[in-house]
C-alpha cells in the first residue's frame, strides 16, 4: 500500500554507503534551494536523516539561507530545556523568529536578502555568500531590535509579540538573537581563535578573548556578554571562562557592565550544576538508570571541582556563596540516594526460607552465596 512507501524509502536510504548519502543529500538540498518541484525533498531528507547522524565522517551539507543567517547563534543553542537561561537559546525558537522576520518585520527586504543569498550559494561563490550573509544578518538584527524596543516588561505589545512567537521564553530568545546577530562579525572572528574544542584557556587565548570583549563592550555594550558566552561553549573545560574575571572586573567596582556580564556567565555554570542536582531530585533509587546516573554524577563532579579551583584564584564572595549553597544541595541529594542503595541490593537477592512461618516473619536476603 501507499502508506508503506515512505517507510520502505527510509529503510532503503538508511542502508546507502556514506559517499552516496553525501552526494544524494547535497543534490536534494540544492534542488530544494533552487525551487525544484520534481523531488519529494522533505521525504528524502527525512529518510536520509538517520544515515547523516550515523555517518562517521562529516557530510558536506549544502548551506541554506536560514542556516547561514543563524550561524552566529549556533554555540548558544540548546535542545529541550526546563527554563530560559540568559545566553542560552532554544533551537526551537529559531523558526518562529525566522518566520516573524519574513512575514511581519521585513517582508520585502527579507525576500531580497533571501534571494541574493540563495543565488550566491548555488553559484558556490564563497566571498559573495559571506557578503550576502553579513548583509542579511545586519538587516535582521536591526529589524528585531526595532520591533522589540517598545516591548517593555508587562506591556501589551510584549504580550502580543509573545503570543505570536509562542511564549515569553521565545520572545526572550528573540531579544538575544538580535544582540548576537548585531555582533556576528566579532563572533566569527573569535571562532577563528577558539577552534572547538579549546583544550585550555591559556594566557594567549585569554588575552585574545579580553581584547575582543573590550572592543565589543565599547561599541555595543549590550552585546559584549555574548562574546564570553560563545567562548564558554567552545571550551573543553567551560569553568575556565571564570579566569576572565581577574582581567575584566575590578574588586571595588560592583556596578560595572563587565561585572553584570560575568555574573551572567557564572550563572550559566551554576545553572548547569543546578540542572544535575534537579535530575537527582527527580530520581528514585528503585527506578533510575545506572548508566544515566553515572553520566550525571561524572558531569556534576567534574564541573563542581573545576569551578572550585577557579574560585580559589578569583575570590568573588557572591560566587563562592552560590557555589557552596549548590554543592551542599548536591551532596544532600547524592547522600539520599546512596542511603537507599543497600536496601536495593538486598532486595535483588534471593530470600531465605524459614519454615512454615516464613511468610509472617521478617524477610532476610540469602547472602550465603
Amino acid at each position: 500500500m501507499y502508506s508503506d512507501k515512505p517507510q520502505k524509502l527510509k529503510a532503503f536510504l538508511e542502508k546507502l554507503p556514506e559517499h552516496l548519502v553525501d552526494q544524494l543529500t547535497q543534490a536534494v538540498e540544492r534542488d530544494k534551494l533552487s525551487g525544484g518541484t520534481d523531488m519529494p525533498h522533505e521525504l528524502l531528507l527525512q529518510g536520509l536523516r538517520t544515515a547523516l547522524t550515523e555517518n562517521e565522517s562529516p557530510v558536506n551539507r549544502t548551506p541554506t539561507p536560514m542556516r547561514l543567517f543563524c550561524d552566529p547563534v549556533e554555540d548558544l543553542l540548546v535542545g529541550r530545556r526546563t527554563q530560559k537561561r540568559p545566553c542560552r537559546i532554544a533551537r526551537s525558537s529559531l523558526s518562529p523568529v525566522w518566520e516573524w522576520l519574513a512575514s511581519d518585520l521585513m517582508p520585502k527586504p527579507f525576500r531580497e536578502h533571501y534571494d541574493n543569498l540563495t543565488a550566491a550559494i548555488l553559484e558556490n561563490d564563497a566571498p559573495k555568500v559571506h557578503e550576502a550573509t553579513s548583509a542579511f544578518q545586519e538587516a535582521g538584527a536591526a529589524a528585531l531590535s526595532e520591533a522589540l524596543k517598545a516591548a517593555g516588561e508587562g506591556s501589551k505589545k510584549r504580550a502580543a509579540i509573545a503570543k505570536k512567537l509562542g511564549g515569553e521564553d521565545v520572545l526572550a530568545d528573540a531579544e538575544e538573537i538580535a544582540k548576537v546577530l548585531a555582533v556576528a562579525p566579532e563572533i566569527l572572528k573569535l571562532r577563528e581563535a577558539f577552534q572547538v574544542p579549546v583544550k585550555s584557556l591559556d594566557r594567549e587565548l585569554l588575552k585574545t578573548l579580553c581584547a575582543e570583549y573590550d572592543e565589543v563592550a565599547e561599541k555595543k555594550p549590550g552585546c559584549a556578554r555574548y562574546i564570553l558566552a560563545v567562548a564558554l561553549h567552545r571550551l573543553a573545560r567551560p569553568w575556565e571562562i571564570l579566569r576572565v574575571a581577574a582581567f575584566l572586573i575590578k574588586q571595588d567596582d560592583e556596578e560595572s557592565t563587565a561585572r553584570a556580564d560575568l555574573d551572567a556567565i557564572a550563572a550559566l555554570l551554576f545553572g548547569d550544576m543546578e540542572d544535575s542536582i534537579a535530575h537527582f531530585q527527580r530520581q528514585n533509587v528503585r527506578s533510575f538508570d545506572p548508566d544515566d546516573a553515572c553520566h550525571y554524577i561524572t558531569t556534576y563532579a567534574r564541573l563542581a571541582q573545576g569551578i572550585a579551583q577557579e574560585l580559589e584564584s578569583f575570590g568573588d564572595q557572591a560566587w563562592k556563596e552560590r557555589y557552596e549553597e549548590l554543592h551542599a544541595s548536591g551532596a544532600k541529594e547524592f547522600e539520599r540516594l546512596i542511603k537507599q542503595v543497600p536496601e536495593q541490593i538486598k532486595e535483588a537477592m534471593p530470600f531465605l526460607k524459614s519454615g512454615i512461618y516464613a511468610a509472617s516473619s521478617s524477610r532476610r536476603p540469602d547472602l550465603r552465596k
